[in-house]
Formats: structure tokens, sequence, C-alpha cells
């Protein structure tokens, strides 16, 4: 799989999308391990915090949750003797 080490700023051009949802999706991709921190760059000679930089994946396939098989039978819970 490929990667590029980019900054938050950069990606959100790629994927033409606004700065705070980037920042919320490469967060997420952190947690999930599809990308990592691998640095910062600090410009000289200027304020601030300087910008993190990430190493993210070229593509990622998501799965959220799996479909039971057709033929895989259902739990059922019994709600008998629960005390409200």
């Amino acid at each position: 799989m490929q990667t590029k080490n980019l900054t938050i700023k950069e990606f959100s051009e790629i994927i033409q999308q606004d700065y705070l949802a980037t920042t919320a999706l490469v967060k997420l991709m952190v947690t999930v391990g599809f990308a990592k921190e691998v640095g910062s760059n600090k410009v000289e000679g200027q304020r601030g915090k300087p910008s993190k930089i990430y190493q993210i994946e070229s593509s990622m396939e998501v799965e959220f949750w799996q479909e039971p098989e057709q033929d895989t039978p259902v739990e059922t819970i019994s709600a008998e003797g629960v005390v409200s």
C-alpha cells in the first residue's frame, strides 16, 4: 500500500474537504491504524505551533459492521425475571 507524508492542510486540499472535517477524519484514521503521526514541520522564524505530519495510506476500506449470514440462527434474550 502506498503512503504519503502530509499535513492536515495538504490532505484537506487533496480530498477537497474543509480543514475541520479533515482533522476529524485524520484523528479517526490514526485511531484505527490507517495513518500515523511521523513528525512536524516548524517553520524557522514563524510563531505558533508546528503542523503535525501524518503518514497516510493512499486508500482504505472500512466495514462498520457485518450482516449476519442468512443461515445463522439469531439468538433471542428473554426479559423474564428482570426487575425494574
